[in-house]
């Protein structure tokens, strides 16, 4: 992963976090409180959407394995199938 990758990464988890009110901490470690999955989710789902790296090294940034960044992305996109406002909240995280 270059150092730009590295960045862009960080980014996302920074934004994610001050939208959702979760610590970094948080966001990485192995809390499952709704509220700290939801956030996950959707960093997980930004980071794979917006870059070009697999899933195993998002994971590895996540301190997660790959199989929950898959499922995360998986619930995304049924959240985005069941109508929920999931890009709009993606544009609001990235401003």
């Amino acid at each position: 992963m270059t150092s730009k990758q590295q960045k862009d990464i960080a980014t996302i988890k920074r934004k994610v976090c001050a939208y959702f009110d979760v610590t970094l901490k948080e966001l990485e470690g192995p809390a499952r409180a709704r509220r700290i999955v939801q956030a996950r989710r959707y960093a997980m789902f930004i980071v794979l959407q917006g870059t070009n790296l697999k899933q195993e090294t998002i994971a590895e940034s996540f301190n997660k394995n790959h199989s929950t960044v898959h499922y995360s992305c998986v619930q995304m996109l049924k959240l985005m199938q069941g109508g929920e406002p999931v890009r709009e909240t993606i544009t609001k995280i990235l401003q």
